[in-house]
């Protein structure tokens, strides 16, 4: 072999040797930087010592004001509407002598009272409406309530003043019981109650304590 050769093969080891050891350095400077993150990313973690995941205590907790009540069962109680529930006519077919003894569907309860009788308020609500027709149902005062119910009071005289949209409450007099006329001209003085749940008639015996006769 000539002297030639020799230093040709001498060179290329040696830039061999000079490659690997620079792939040796990188290899060591990328494993070092790695465990160098790794531990800066378990060093920034914060560990969560709130046992089964429990909510965490809100320290302002104590100082909250109280929510209001909600709403109970008692809250749909009615108020009579009338001092007496002296029921003439009931949810139910009826023969009607004042429209010429002819049967049809009551939609409410007829309870007797005198002239002048206040009438009130079953639930607290909003007035929807005061109408007044004495050709049929003389003066009939309706009003909104929650739970989706709606009440009327008919063949009565309104409260001075009362129109739609006013607010009521439980109790509070709307007016008082009128001669009667129109459609139930013939019958003694009283009121013609109806409910209305959701958009259906309903037996108001279902909310007022009414006997059975």
């Amino acid at each position: 072999m000539s002297e030639e050769k020799k230093t040709r093969k001498k060179k290329l080891l040696i830039r061999y040797l000079i490659l690997a050891a620079c792939i040796l350095v990188v290899a060591a400077v990328t494993v070092t930087t790695v465990f160098a993150v790794n531990d800066w990313f378990r060093s920034d973690i914060t560990i969560d010592n709130n046992e089964g995941n429990k909510p965490p205590v809100d320290p302002d907790d104590g100082n909250k004001p109280d929510e209001p009540d909600k709403p109970t069962i008692n809250d749909t109680t009615f108020a009579q509407p009338v001092a007496n529930l002296d029921v003439i006519n009931s949810f139910d077919f009826f023969k009607n002598e004042s429209l010429h003894g002819t049967w049809h569907f009551h939609t409410g309860v007829d309870m007797a009272a005198e002239v002048g009788t206040n009438v009130v308020a079953c639930l607290d609500g909003t007035i929807d409406d005061v109408t007044v027709d004495d050709r049929l149902d003389g003066t009939t005062v309706t009003i909104l309530h929650a739970n989706g119910l709606k009440t009327k009071y008919g063949f009565i005289n309104a409260k001075s003043g009362l129109k739609k949209g006013d607010t009521v409450k439980r109790g509070d007099t709307i007016g008082t019981v009128a001669e009667p006329c129109g459609s139930e001209y013939k019958q003694v003085a009283h009121l013609h109650f109806e409910v209305i749940e959701n958009g259906e008639q309903k037996d108001p015996a279902k909310w007022l304590d009414i006997a059975e006769k």
